[in-house]
């Protein structure tokens, strides 16, 4: 695939497959956060889990959710009579990583 693209004079762009162009230790960086984010590793009850369900676990609740409140919760929309008020946004899923390549 052939993109054309116009550049500034003066701007250099990176090539992000090959990181190490910009520094010499992102490349090894990325492979060791993905060993880790991959792995298997134990928590504090002795379970083997992926490291990326371990470090999520830090930032979730007791149901599993990651709840982020809106900042604007005094509008929403209105039609008909019937008013939708959003208050927040919760992701689900996040505890339950069975791989991480």
């Amino acid at each position: 695939v052939d993109i054309n693209m116009s550049v500034p004079d003066g701007v250099k762009l990176i090539d992000l497959t090959d990181l190490s162009s910009v520094a010499s230790w992102a490349d090894m960086a990325l492979a060791e956060g993905k060993s880790y984010l991959g792995g298997m590793v134990e928590t504090n009850n002795g379970d083997k889990v992926l490291g990326i369900s371990s470090l999520l676990s830090t930032v979730l609740d007791d149901n599993g959710l990651m709840t982020f409140p809106l900042a604007d919760q005094g509008h929403g929309f209105e039609a008909g009579g019937v008013k939708l008020l959003l208050v927040d946004v919760s992701l689900v899923g996040l505890d339950s990583f069975e791989v991480f390549d």
